[in-house]
């Protein structure tokens, strides 16, 4: 310790340190240098959600905007897409155009709107000079925008610009007040209402251009719905009353209640969405701050009966949406603050998870099995669990794929004591069935779920899960284990055996044993045959560290041929016959040629055990700072590495029929390994859609990775050779519907406002009235200017042609009239001089004299 401390005061480096410097400037193998990372695919929800919610009913797609400014879009059975935005801005504001694929995205501190195409899966920006309160399509090519200036405002679709309609505040006779909510009337369409927070609500008649309805409140204004008869508005305000007007021929409110009639006026949260359905009256708000429960269900004609939504324990919605789903056509989605997709259907308000997403539950463990690493036999697996029933949510997007594209099975166990199932392909991931072992009262699963009430916490924890010869087992709970068998007909419960105190850390199957490690360090050995278990304690197989002896817990539990490696948190290891039920003589963790180094075992814990059947004999031991070779025969240390960055995960894959490691790196770069000699030959930072911290690595041989997080998304990717022409096809969110029926007449109509087809919609809303519109338009954009005066061209050249005509006759008119002038002027001066000539001449004769006669 003393001379380490020498070298670094004096700038000696040591041989780790060199090592380190070695492995971060390893040039890439010529052999591997096309090699390179594809296929980047982002599943789940993101992290750092915002309130941004939106639902395309046609094309069955569901979109999360993000306080990072990208988007995530969901289409049933894993069709999912993340695009990354031009700016890191949270977007605030989310609207599908509907059957269009197009979405618009607004952020406020962005001065422009960003439009969507989930067709070539691009973003581009619309300046605009004005900020948006609201935004709302209900149909067409035009889309509402209600800004802080209090201004209506249109956008063109189509054609991608603001058109020249502005419905200005001035006409309410409100000032500096932002419009906060507008709602369309369902039956008369032509009608919208716009709610201003302290001024009230303003029935807007587009057809006569005139306020039809004007609705005054006490207490400020929050938002507003329509009834589904157009007869009635729904009023949310800021102290959590909820009040209904009715708004035809004689406008009065006849009704008033609060979701919690108990509570005061300064102790509940404001109501913040309305959503009034044939059946019932859905309002978000309005409850105590502390409470969870914040959505209300209304019943009954007159909306007296209540029933106040109950959310999963530590779930707090963030924002409510009213969608028609394709299992129920009046059902809501609610976003909860931690992440959570719930459906419920109205107006029963039945709970249930989204199943076609990721997540769902904050995942604790996972497993990943492939194909090309199990065999034929995990094929066999992945069809017995597909064979359940399934309830399809979302239904947006197409993909083909066949059974031979399916080459992996993700498991994934959640706080809540379910285990869910994942088919894994070349084009997607996908949840085919789900295990709940809590009781049906805490059931978050409903559908496409087996259950089986065997856990007695709340909330059940699923500490680990493994699968093996058509087995399942998951450790859960206090140290409980329970065994599944994976038939074609079902999952069936074999036996929940509890030989630990504490929870599980890992468990494995081979042949006819269980072998499970808890956290105070007790092995337990289960025996299928005679449903036999004996206990062994680690503490008396480890070594004494100052007169006590350690407290150790598995970290990592290997079989290789009926025998068990445990990797123990002390960073030594031990060897298991099942068996005997005895431990084998420990090995020695010494060197065993010059460029090896002993482990520190002391530093950490061994992290991952690496094996392949192609080299038998050996070992890779994988520590958090370094890798070390280990071979089985001679029981010692081979080779050693140490990395640049902290290790998170390793996985062993093929390449040409050699045998590589890939490890992940905590700087999110992938390092590749060969197998024996443990140099790097490759590497890559991996191109990540968002930022987050992995949880583990697993790969299949053929390249196929997934990335796993403690959140409710994952990567998916293929690290390979392949050109992108030999890669699968990739699905396709927006499909092509059928057209309408070209024979039938269609009305004209504008966002939805259906009128007769003498109505026209360019004079309507591009030239608006100069009762309610401004007259200096200071938003025209310069393509609308640049429209306009081409349209304008002719008839300003033919004037100009005129003026220039009627200039040239004044022209020469006025030479002629100059000339007239001169001429006069010229006559006039010589007439002067005839006459002053004239008058001389005759002063001259008469005063000659005599003689000059």
């Amino acid at each position: 310790m003393a001379f380490s401390g020498i070298k670094n005061l004096f700038g000696m480096k040591n041989d780790n340190e060199k090592r380190e410097k070695a492995f971060e400037n390893s040039e890439i193998s010529e052999e591997f240098k096309y090699l390179r990372i594809m296929e980047i695919q982002h599943l789940g929800i993101p992290e750092n959600i915002t309130k941004s919610l939106s639902f395309d009913k046609y094309q069955g797609l569901l979109a999360l905007g993000t306080m990072e400014g990208s988007l995530k879009i969901f289409g049933k059975e894993g069709i999912e897409v993340m695009l990354i935005g031009p700016d890191t801005n949270p977007i605030e504001q989310l609207e599908f155009i509907t059957n269009k694929g197009i979405l618009i995205s607004y952020s406020s501190l962005n001065k422009y709107l960003t439009l969507w195409s989930i067709i070539d899966l691009k973003a581009e920006i619309i300046p605009i000079s004005f900020r948006v309160s609201k935004m709302l399509y209900p149909l067409g090519c035009y889309m509402y925008l209600a800004t802080e200036q209090g201004c209506l405002r249109v956008f063109n679709i189509e054609e991608k610009r603001l058109t020249s309609f502005e419905l200005r505040s001035s006409v309410f006779n409100i000032e500096n007040e932002p419009l906060i909510d507008m709602d369309f009337n369902p039956v008369a369409t032509e009608k919208v209402a716009l709610a201003y927070e302290t001024k009230g609500i303003f029935v807007w008649d587009f057809k006569n251009t005139k306020v039809s309805c004007k609705i005054y409140n006490d207490h400020p204004i929050h938002c507003c719905k329509y009834s589904p008869d157009g007869m009635n508005i729904a009023v949310g305000t800021r102290d959590g009353c909820v009040m209904l007007w009715r708004v035809e021929k004689n406008p009065h409110a006849y009704k008033s209640f609060r979701p919690d009639s108990n509570a005061s006026d300064l102790s509940v949260s404001a109501i913040n969405t309305i959503y009034w359905l044939s059946s019932c009256m859905i309002v978000s708000g309005g409850m105590p701050f502390t409470s969870t429960n914040q959505i209300t269900i209304l019943t009954g004609q007159e909306l007296n009966d209540s029933k106040q939504l109950e959310l999963p324990s530590r779930v707090m919605p963030l924002q409510l949406l009213y969608t028609p789903l394709e299992s129920s056509k009046e059902t809501f989605i609610v976003l909860s603050q931690d992440g959570s997709l719930l459906t419920f259907k109205a107006p029963e308000g039945i709970l249930n998870y989204i199943n076609d997403l990721y997540g769902g539950i904050e995942v604790l463990c996972s497993q990943f099995y492939t194909v090309s690493n199990e065999g034929e036999e995990l094929g066999n697996v992945i069809q017995c669990l597909a064979n359940s029933e399934r309830t399809k949510v979302l239904s947006g997007g197409e993909v083909s794929e066949s059974s031979s594209d399916i080459y992996g099975l993700l498991v994934t166990g959640h706080l809540g004591g379910i285990v869910r199932f994942w088919s894994v392909s070349t084009v997607r991931i996908y949840n085919i069935l789900n295990l709940s072992i809590t009781s049906k009262s805490q059931i978050s699963y409903f559908t496409n779920t087996i259950i089986d009430e065997i856990s007695d916490m709340n909330p059940c924890k699923i500490s680990c899960l493994e699968i093996n010869l058509h087995k399942l087992v998951v450790g859960f709970d206090m140290g409980k284990i329970g065994v599944w068998e994976i038939t074609s007909i079902k999952l069936a419960l074999i036996c929940v055996y509890e030989y630990h105190n504490v929870p599980v850390l890992y468990a494995k199957i081979s042949n006819e044993f269980i072998v499970s490690g808890d956290l105070d360090g007790i092995i337990t050995i289960y025996n299928f045959n005679n449903s036999s278990a004996h206990g062994v304690d680690l503490k008396s197989h480890c070594k004494k560290s100052e007169g006590k002896k350690q407290i150790v817990s598995v970290t990592c539990i290997v079989p290789i041929l009926g025998i068990f490696y445990l990797c123990l948190s002390n960073g030594s290891l031990q060897i298991l016959n099942p068996g005997t039920m005895q431990f084998l003589k420990p090995p020695k963790m010494e060197r065993t040629d010059y460029k090896s180094e002993v482990p520190k075992k002391s530093e950490v814990a061994i992290v991952k055990i690496l094996h392949t059947c192609v080299e038998p004999g050996f070992l890779v031991l994988c520590y958090e700072k370094a890798g070390y070779l280990y071979s089985i025969n001679d029981m010692g240390i081979k080779g050693h590495q140490n990395w640049a960055s902290p290790l998170i995960s390793a996985s062993v894959a093929y390449i040409r029929s050699e045998v590589f490691i890939y490890v992940l790196h905590l700087d999110n770069v992938i390092s590749m390994l060969s197998f024996l000699g443990l140099k790097r030959v490759w590497k890559s930072q991996m191109p990540l859609p968002m930022h987050t911290v992995f949880k583990d690595f697993h790969m299949a041989l053929d390249g196929h990775f997934i990335l796993t997080t403690s959140t409710k998304q994952l990567i998916a990717g293929w690290i390979t050779l392949q050109d992108e022409e030999f890669l699968p096809p990739k699905p396709c969110l927006f499909k092509v519907l059928p057209e309408e029926n070209k024979n039938e007449k269609k009305k004209k109509s504008f966002l939805g406002i259906k009128f007769s087809s003498e109505v026209n919609f360019s004079s309507l809303f591009e030239k608006p009235s100069s009762k309610f519109a401004i007259e200096e338009h200071h938003y025209e954009d310069e393509e609308e200017e640049k429209v306009e005066a081409k349209t304008k061209m002719p008839q300003v050249s033919e004037a100009k042609n005129a003026i220039a005509q009627a200039l040239q006759s004044v022209n020469e008119r006025g030479d002629k009239i100059k000339t007239l002038d001169v001429k006069i002027r010229e006559m006039s001066e010589r007439s002067q001089k005839f006459a002053e000539m004239a008058a001389e001449l005759s002063k001259k004769e008469k005063n000659k004299k005599w003689w000059q006669l």
